[in-house]
């Protein structure tokens, strides 16, 4: 008995485009349908804030405590902001040197360490020489 060949799972051009086509054509439909409903589907999620009525008692009460609460939160955020300035001001400060001596006297023990440290390995180096040549 002969096997059959798998069938070709290729699509001609044709066939894609209307595919395409057609997907096309299904979401724009969609879309028109979410236009029409526009308004009334995106009013349904969101609440107004009626405020409080005129009749409830103790209302100024009520608004004077809000009031107290909000000013509260914004003097704690001020706070928390006017801190991390003073924290970067004073990480500036600390990170830059504030004069040319200052900047100076930084460069001078920077290029003391370097020679040190270079000299150091120049002079290993030297020794391992010497040592080879003497074997």
């Amino acid at each position: 008995m002969v096997k059959k060949k798998p069938q070709s799972k290729r699509k001609t051009l044709a066939d894609k485009h209307k595919v395409e086509r057609k997907v096309r054509d299904h979401k724009k439909k969609l879309r028109k349908e979410a236009k029409k409903m526009g308004a009334a589907s995106h009013r349904k999620g969101i609440k107004k804030d009626i405020g409080i009525p005129n009749l409830w008692p103790f209302k100024e009460e009520l608004l004077q405590s809000l009031e107290r609460k909000k000013a509260k939160v914004e003097e704690e955020k001020e706070r928390q902001k006017e801190a991390r300035r003073r924290e970067l001001e004073k990480r500036r400060k600390s990170d830059t040197p504030m004069s040319i001596a200052s900047l100076s006297r930084d460069v001078l023990a920077r290029t003391m360490a370097y020679e040190r440290t270079h000299n150091d390995e120049e002079e290993e180096e030297e020794e391992e020489e010497r040592e080879r040549e003497r074997e």
